[in-house]
């Protein structure tokens, strides 16, 4: 099956980031890697890109510039339950679908998470 990306910039309230969502659907063992990067505003505008690799039957390595994001302390979740503090985790899902996929910075509650739909 092919990749569905949708790049989105929704605004949060009380933060300086404008979040970024990024939309693929898992779907059989051929989902081919891709990298989006979106202007994210924290203070002054940087640009940060967050990465998904696609491994074999569901598997994935996602991996972010976090200095361009200003994370200094990773925490993902891979839209299952499921979370890792590590700066770029391999993570293989259990069964095709859609999950949102959530970076923000374990240790500043102030800066927004960047959203990846997969």
């Amino acid at each position: 099956m092919g990749l569905l990306v949708t790049p989105l910039n929704l605004p949060s309230e009380g933060c300086g980031f404008v979040e970024a969502v990024f939309e693929f659907s898992i779907s059989g063992c051929t989902t081919p890697s891709f990298t989006l990067s979106e202007t994210i505003f924290y203070g002054t505008p940087v640009t940060g890109s967050i990465t998904a690799s696609a491994g074999s039957c569901g598997s994935y390595t996602f991996s972010a510039n976090l200095t361009s994001l200003g994370i200094t302390s990773p925490l993902w979740g891979f839209g299952d339950g499921v979370h890792s503090t590590h700066p770029s985790p391999f993570y293989t899902y259990s069964s095709n679908g859609t999950y949102i996929v959530t970076l923000q910075d374990a240790e500043d509650p102030t800066v927004c998470p960047s959203y990846i739909e997969v």
